[in-house]
């Protein structure tokens, strides 16, 4: 058994069936999380999903329960990548190798949302590229069912990303597939980008939320982006959901009519990539990560915005941020916002 990963709710191993042989992928969540009701039930709901056959890219779990008062889902276990990784130490990807990687994430978002699900994370860490250059999405945490009203998370809780939230989503506004469309364009920017598009965020993750639920900070598309897919991305990431596609099955369509730079379009078969694309050579090996030098100043943001928030001044506002919750070592923030209008 070894260690894959670890999150804000738990852990993430690699382990072996001593009858099968087969390996899987376990994830554990943390004891004292069980104290908490709706993160069990959060958790709960992401291995029910998980366990749904809704598309071949999205890894499934295959079993779920509760052993020793500690909660588990079995996932299926993926050997590869995740598109931080080759991100981080490849950019900027190719035009090529973009529309690949969008093309399949859209196909694999077209079926949630079919299904009536909102993923709400997407971003290049719940994203593994395998050894035959396939994509396969992480993570239902935090997905949203979209007729029931039924959200993994609590009224009024938003959870994600910040780089890759939707405006809506830190407004506190109804979510849509829309939402995961922002996502999918800003992932697509990040993958072109010679350096991270977003910017140093450190110390200034409050006013950056802000901003981008007033609509102000929009994404620059790279240089190397032009014509077809820059005029994509640009609409895929406008901060009116209205303007954006609707849906993966529309994002889909319209990625398939985009040319790639040696001017002939990707196309799909039987619900597959078809691309003439060659596999990225293997990544040099992941040194283990280190304990993180800005812890204080997480710890200084996060009294700032306690202080903020208890200020009579900003009492009123109609939207105003509760908490803030930056966990060290993992990409991931989790505000709670009031809001007068309908989660």
């Amino acid at each position: 058994m070894r260690k894959l990963g670890q999150g804000g709710m738990g852990h993430v191993f690699q382990v072996r069936n001593r009858s099968t042989s087969k390996i899987y992928a376990i994830k554990l969540l943390e004891k004292r999380m069980n104290q908490v009701d709706a993160l069990e039930k959060r958790f709960l709901r992401e291995a029910q999903l998980a366990k749904r056959d809704i598309h071949e890219a999205i890894v499934r779990s295959y079993d779920f329960g509760v052993a020793d008062g500690i909660s588990y889902i079995v996932y299926e276990y993926v050997e590869g990548h995740t598109l931080e990784e080759i991100i981080v130490k490849r950019r900027p990807l190719s035009v090529d190798k973009t529309l690949d990687y969008l093309l399949q994430l859209a196909q694999a978002l077209a079926a949630l949302h079919k299904e009536g699900i909102v993923h709400r994370d997407i971003k290049p860490s719940n994203i593994i590229i395998d050894e035959h250059e396939k994509l396969r999405l992480l993570d239902l945490g935090i997905a949203r069912y979209l007729e029931s009203g039924h959200s993994i998370t609590e009224t009024g809780m938003i959870i994600g990303t910040p780089h890759f939230l939707a405006p809506e989503l830190i407004s506190g506004k109804k979510v849509l597939p829309s939402a995961d469309i922002f996502a999918v364009g800003a992932l697509g920017i990040d993958c072109l980008s010679a350096s991270s598009p977003f910017g140093d965020w450190q110390g200034m993750v409050v006013n950056k939320l802000n901003e981008r639920a007033a609509g102000l900070g929009r994404l620059a598309i790279p240089p190397i982006c032009s014509g077809e897919l820059a005029e994509l991305l640009r609409r895929a990431t406008s901060f009116d959901p209205h303007l954006r596609f609707q849906d993966g099955q529309a994002l889909l369509q319209a990625l398939q009519n985009v040319h790639s730079p040696n001017g002939s379009a990707l196309n799909t078969e039987d619900g597959l990539t078809k691309s003439a694309v060659s596999p990225l050579p293997a990544l040099p090996a992941t040194k283990e990560r280190r304990p993180s030098k800005k812890a204080p100043y997480v710890i200084f943001l996060f009294i700032l915005v306690l202080l903020l928030h208890f200020n009579p001044f900003t009492a009123s506002l109609d939207t105003t941020v509760q908490a803030l919750q930056v966990i060290e070592g993992v990409d991931f923030v989790e505000v709670r916002w009031t809001s007068k209008e309908p989660y």
